[in-house]
């Protein structure tokens, strides 16, 4: 999976094969960095960012999550005062349990389907995206802190 990200949502459209939703608080990145770690980072107003170790066993893969989470928002002060930062970054340590993925196709396209049948997840599916997609999103990460701040290289 290295190399690989995902757009998850609500929903995927199958005669498209595409995410149904595209709001805010509708969609988050999951993003498979090396052969064992995975970058989540959730597209909500104040965005949060968790990383974790993930398995692959067949047509499934697990995504344990660190317990630390760094969320980031802008700061809405920074448009009248420049003395004060334009993103503002706090990491908390927030345990989450594991999640359980099935990989499948939509005509072609590799899509992520989560185990848990439940209305309290709120991302149950992903489609494959462009990588070039991941790396600006990791350019942004690094850039605004929140990849150091979770130990990232």
């Amino acid at each position: 999976m290295k190399g690989k990200a995902f757009v998850l949502g609500g929903g995927i459209d199958g005669n498209v094969c595409e995410i149904t939703e595209a709001c805010d608080c509708c969609n988050a990145d999951l993003m498979f960095i090396s052969e064992k770690l995975f970058v989540y980072d959730n597209l909500c107003e104040g965005h949060y960012v968790r990383k974790g170790n993930y398995k692959l066993k067949g047509n499934q893969i697990t995504l344990e999550f660190e317990p630390q989470l760094v969320s980031y928002y802008h700061n809405e002060e920074s448009e009248t005062n420049t003395n004060v930062p334009e993103r503002v970054l706090k990491s908390e340590n927030k345990p989450i349990p594991k999640e359980t993925y099935t990989i499948g196709k939509c005509k072609g396209f590799l899509i992520i389907t989560n185990n848990i049948k439940s209305e309290d997840i709120a991302f149950p599916v992903g489609i494959l995206k462009e990588s070039s997609t991941m790396k600006g999103k990791i350019d942004i990460l690094k850039q605004i802190g929140a990849w150091k701040l979770l130990a990232l290289k």
